[in-house]
């Protein structure tokens, strides 16, 4: 092959790889920058717990909208009409929201909508719809902030509405300013009380339409009877037609009830400082959507109770736009002769509206860093500050604050009118651009072979959901501003089209852009960060343990605390499971977990940290601590070069007075089914570990139990970087290899096989007449870089005492006998309990196997019930199979089934697990390897560190060399090839 066709060679492996998750995972900087990181650069700080997502979205979403906007919604549709358009956009709202929900715990990156627009549509797309959504946040902050100042001179209109507006604007500023957990945690609350606020006058509402008022006039659905409803006739006088002028009140409430759920989409800009975001994700959609939905439809439903949509107050109220005087709730008060409330609801309205201002500022800041960090902005708005605050984005979006300073020279009403306009146009097309882009990422799961059934979420109603929410914001938007007689109000209604499509079209035909194909759309590149990070907060999580509700509300209420926080940050506060290291040259405190025991008198730990380092790397969130001046906070757990050379050997941990090793065991963290699933033709396959259910359990890439019928097998295949362990339980399989070897796994035999650089082999069980079909456990493990193109070995045991009468090898200098398995009896050979020792040690039995890389495998058989403690060294990925039986693991006596995986945790006080079989006759695989600190990119059989190792094992495979020489005239005997 030439260069030149080597290079059209590896371009197009290189584009089938993009194209499925089988092809592994980019590398590090490739998925940083994919999740909105630069490498070297500060960035967003993932600190947004799921209440606080949550809450962010209901006080952006909950305001005007709902306390102001309806009353005049319920002039235009009546009560009936109000509640069923509010009813039909919460509807849509909840399909705009799911199908967000999907794709952010899909890829919860840091570029907010665009990001998704670009990657699964067009880039001209996302670059459109990124400005549309900042255009909204810019001109809705001093919306609000508008309404703020007039709510305040509700009460004393001695001071100029423009000093309210100032004082407000350096408020929000300053809240945005101080980092993510501020806001976060002061949005919470202010959201809490605006929730507590909004019950309130729900249950006001409920108690006025029940009697409970100074008139004790029981009112309940009368003012939904003629002459004041159900449906609102307001345009009769112009359109002569009773019909035509419920339908025109009833679509001029779907736009009040649109301009109202907009801004509940907000959640999905929050996820890029999402702590734990698959998770956390879902949590926040499901919460912010019944909350809204209850309170808008729930309130709506009230108000059209309370208040006639005939009653002059109303008009009136509707004219005044903001203030309490603009509110149904104070018309509701006012009729049922209630005289106070009317400034208590009028101090609930500030609060909502600085809620939704302080909300807003925070998605503009985040909505411009996006469009930064995708370069479609200047790079100066993607500058972040140490406390994770984009601040130069910051500042541009509260210079637009200015805009609420032309309430000055203009009413109140009319600007407020104007910018209700603008941004129910704005943010309606945002809604159109997330049902469309979900749409693109569902047809490319299709096309690529992912089932949305192995998504973190899955959007309910697709993708008919989708297309309705779409089709529906869109006939909305379209005409919702063709009953305005005022140019002006015209102009405003629609200006958002026009905008949108000349940044779409005008990007499109500047950088020649096209859609992208369905099989093109990029659904690999940054999702092995995002599994990484998740893998980090579930450890931290264990680190815990579990926790009472108690501690829970106590951790929730720290967390409230700035000054606690300012406490931890600086030292005078030790983090949780932070253990201090004394003596000769160990000198520091950390947050890791890995250790033996901690002494008597809180004095010396030691530590057993995990292997595959780079050293120690200080980080931004490393400090000095005072109370140990020469001792600093190490929160990366890559440590294990470094203690080497200071921690005494961890096989001999040292004794002494007050020090001692204790049996600490392990508890399960994660429970899978391994369901049986066919595959290929004659084979059935439980897969334990490799589904999307358990998958990243470092250093396994996958446990297969088979059960493989007459005629089935693995033909010629090759491999390259990993181990591959193949454990006959019944029956027999061939083996055959490119190196020379041939040989038969007996039943209970084992074949451990390094592929290293590159090996073709076949496996093809065999039948016997009067025997069973074969069945096995098949493990493979990924090994450590260094070992990726050392030369393939074997090592085999055999069930009996039967060893091979001489050496086979499969290099020169590396000799491959076979030997028996070693069987421990941990209370004799009489005893319930043998343990068979396929690797590693156990009771004192070591197995002859040496894999490259830690990793020890066990068969427990319980012939009887029982117990064992089967040491484990700390930190260590830990997960048991169960073949048969019933097994309960440490101190939680719930047994576990037969099929099932249980994964185990890695605390560093845990030097092992006690296992208890709960039945007779049980029998399980215990399994555990050190974790390795490196990527994983996998393309079936070929695991490598990098896109680029794999792209060069495709060529090495496809031209023959670098340890597949034998690829293309090696075929094997029993493969039938």
């Amino acid at each position: 092959m030439s260069d030149e066709n080597e290079k059209q060679y590896v371009e197009k492996r290189s584009t089938s790889i993009s194209d499925s998750e089988k092809a592994g995972q980019p590398t590090s900087r490739e998925d940083a920058e994919a999740l909105g990181e630069t490498p070297g650069e500060e960035t967003l700080h993932r600190a947004l717990k799921a209440r606080q997502m949550s809450m962010i979205a209901l006080g952006g979403a909950v305001g005007t909208g709902l306390i102001i906007g309806s009353g005049t919604a319920l002039v235009h549709g009546g009560p009936l009409g109000l509640f069923l358009g509010y009813a039909f956009m919460g509807t849509v709202c909840y399909l705009v929201m799911v199908a967000l929900g999907e794709m952010a715990a899909f890829l919860p990156h840091k570029k907010g909508f665009a990001g998704y627009a670009t990657r699964f549509v067009d880039p001209s797309f996302g670059f459109a719809l990124g400005y549309n959504y900042l255009f909204k946040y810019l001109i809705v902050t001093p919306n609000n902030i508008n309404a703020a100042g007039a709510v305040v001179q509700y009460w004393n209109q001695s001071v100029h509405i423009a000093v309210w507006m100032v004082i407000f604007i350096v408020f929000i500023f300053a809240i945005n300013l101080l980092g993510v957990r501020v806001f976060g945690e002061l949005e919470f609350w202010l959201s809490s009380v605006k929730v507590v606020a909004l019950v309130g006058l729900m249950l006001m509402g409920l108690i006025i339409d029940l009697g409970g008022n100074p008139r004790h006039d029981r009112i309940g659905f009368r003012y939904w009877d003629h002459p004041y409803g159900p449906m609102g006739t307001y345009l009769l006088a112009q359109v002569h037609n009773h019909h035509l002028a419920i339908f025109l009140g009833f679509w001029s409430t779907l736009t009040n009830a649109l301009f109202a759920y907009i801004g509940t989409e907000l959640i999905g800009v929050t996820v890029g400082e999402a702590e734990n975001p698959r998770k956390n994700i879902p949590k926040a959609i499901r919460r912010t959507f019944f909350r809204i939905v209850f309170f808008y439809v729930g309130g709506v439903l009230i108000i059209g109770m309370v208040v006639p949509s005939t009653v002059n107050d109303l008009f009136t109220a509707n004219k005044a736009k903001t203030g309490a005087a603009a509110s149904p709730f104070v018309v509701a008060t006012t009729l049922a002769g209630i005289k106070v409330l009317n400034h208590v609801i009028n101090g609930a309205i500030l609060i909502f509206v600085l809620s939704a201002a302080n909300s807003d500022l925070y998605i503009g800041t985040r909505t411009l860093y996006g469009l930064a960090v995708e370069r479609k902005a200047p790079a100066i708005f993607r500058r972040v500050n140490g406390l994770g605050v984009p601040w130069p984005a910051l500042i541009l979006c509260i210079l637009f604050c200015g805009l609420t300073f032309l309430n000055v020279s203009n009413s109140t009403a009319k600007v407020f009118t104007y910018f209700v306009n603008l941004v129910s146009t704005f943010g309606a097309i945002t809604w159109m651009c997330i049902c469309y882009s979900h749409i693109r990422f569902m047809k490319a799961l299709k096309y690529q072979g992912m089932s949305r059934d192995d998504l973190p979420y899955k959007a309910p109603f697709q993708p008919y959901g989708s297309w309705f929410a779409l089709i529906a914001t869109g006939v909305v938007t379209v005409f919702k501003g063709t009953s305005s007689s005022s140019s002006s109000t015209f102009v405003t209604s629609y200006i958002g089209i026009p905008i949108f499509a000349v940044f779409w079209v005008g990007y499109k035909l500047f950088y020649k852009t096209k859609v992208i194909p369905i099989p093109e759309v990029d659904l690999v590149t940054g999702i092995r960060e995002i599994e990484k990070e998740e893998e980090q907060y579930e450890r931290q999580e264990e680190m815990k343990g579990p926790q009472s509700w108690r501690q829970r509300l106590w951790d929730d209420l720290s967390e409230c605390s700035v000054t606690l926080d300012w406490l931890r940050r600086n030292g005078l506060v030790l983090p949780k499971a932070a253990f201090v290291l004394t003596g000769p040259g160990v000198n520091c405190i950390s947050t890791v977990e890995y250790r033996w025991v901690k002494s008597a008198n809180n004095g010396a730990v030691i530590i057993l940290f995990p292997p595959a380092t780079q050293g120690i790397k200080r980080s931004a969130s490393s400090h000095i601590h005072p109370f140990y001046p020469r001792s600093y906070f190490v929160y990366s757990p890559n440590l294990q070069q470094f203690f080497d050379s200071n921690l005494p050997s961890t096989s001999n941990p040292p004794q002494s007075n007050n020090m001692a090793v204790s049996a600490v065991s392990r508890s399960v963290v994660k429970k899978v089914l391994a369901i049986e699933t066919p595959e290929g033709a004659g084979a059935l396959v439980r897969r334990s570990i490799g589904s999307m259910a358990l998958r990243n359990l470092t250093p396994f890439l996958m446990l297969d139990h088979f059960h493989v019928a007459e005629g089935a097998g693995f033909p010629d295949h090759p491999h390259r970087g990993q181990a591959t362990v193949t454990y006959m339980l019944e029956g027999e399989s061939k083996h055959e290899d490119s190196a020379g070897h041939a040989g038969t796994i007996k039943a209970g035999g084992v074949q451990w096989m390094c592929a290293g650089r590159g090996i073709i082999h076949a496996e093809m069980p065999t039948q016997n007449v009067n025997g069973p079909d074969p069945r096995g456990l098949q493990l493979w493990v990924d090994l450590p870089k260094k070992f990726k193109m050392v030369e393939p070995s074997y090592q085999e045991l055999d069930p009996d005492q039967y060893a091979c009468a001489k050496p086979y090898f499969i290099s020169d200098t590396q000799p491959n006998m076979s030997s028996r398995i070693p069987t421990a009896y941990p209370e004799g050979s009489d005893g319930p309990v043998r343990i068979k020792v396929i690797s590693g040690l156990s009771h004192g039995v070591e197995s002859p196997v040496r894999p490259l890389g830690g990793c020890w495998y066990f068969h427990v058989i319980f012939n009887e019930k029982g117990s064992i403690f089967q040491t484990i060294p700390p930190g260590w990925t830990t997960f048991l199979y169960i073949l048969n039986g019933k097994v309960a693991v440490g101190s939680d006596t719930n047994a576990h089934d037969q099929f099932h995986t249980l994964v185990l945790s890695a605390k560093g006080e845990e030097t092992g697990v006690s296992i208890t079989a709960t039945e007779n006759n049980t029998d399980f695989v215990l399994i555990a390897g050190e974790p390795l600190d490196q990527e994983v990119v996998q393309y079936g059989p070929f695991v490598m560190t990098s896109r680029e190792d794999i792209q060069k094992t495709f060529i090495d495979y496809q031209l023959g060399k670098n340890g597949f020489e034998k690829a293309h005239v090696w075929k094997s005997k029993i493969g039938g090839l």
